[in-house]
């Protein structure tokens, strides 16, 4: 089962739950006591409103230009470079060279964009230890 974070609107949520209990309040004909489910509706949404439920921020790695990184999507492209950070700190210009063997040959390849802080790890040098 993947266990990926589900992003919701918070706003929609607590519209909806607020709409039920408008119409919980307005049923003069239920046949049980509506108020302890009112009252406990009104106690989650003043736990949506205060941002309990809000997703834990992600953390970026620290990086500056000439630091050696690995992209987390594409093991392949071994060990990249950084070559500037994006004016918004969110994302790095990488190059990452690597060799590829098919039936043609082995040849030196390379990618080099901007890619996202958080695809991104800081690879520490050995000779740093």
């Amino acid at each position: 089962m993947n266990k990926q974070v589900k992003l919701i609107d918070a706003n929609k949520v607590i519209e909806d739950i607020e709409r039920r209990m408008h119409e919980l309040l307005q049923d003069r004909e239920a046949d049980y006591d509506r108020f302890p489910v009112i009252n406990a509706l009104e106690n989650f949404v003043g736990r949506l409103k205060s941002d309990m439920y809000a997703p834990d921020p992600i953390t970026l790695p620290p990086l500056k230009p000439g630091d050696k990184v690995r992209h987390k999507d594409h093991e392949q492209w071994g060990i990249g470079k950084v070559l500037e950070l994006s004016k918004s700190k969110k994302s790095a210009e990488c190059r990452f060279e690597y060799t590829t063997t098919g039936t043609l040959g082995t040849f030196r390849r390379f990618e080099q964009a901007f890619y996202r802080l958080d695809k991104l790890e800081l690879v520490e040098d050995k000779e740093d230890e």
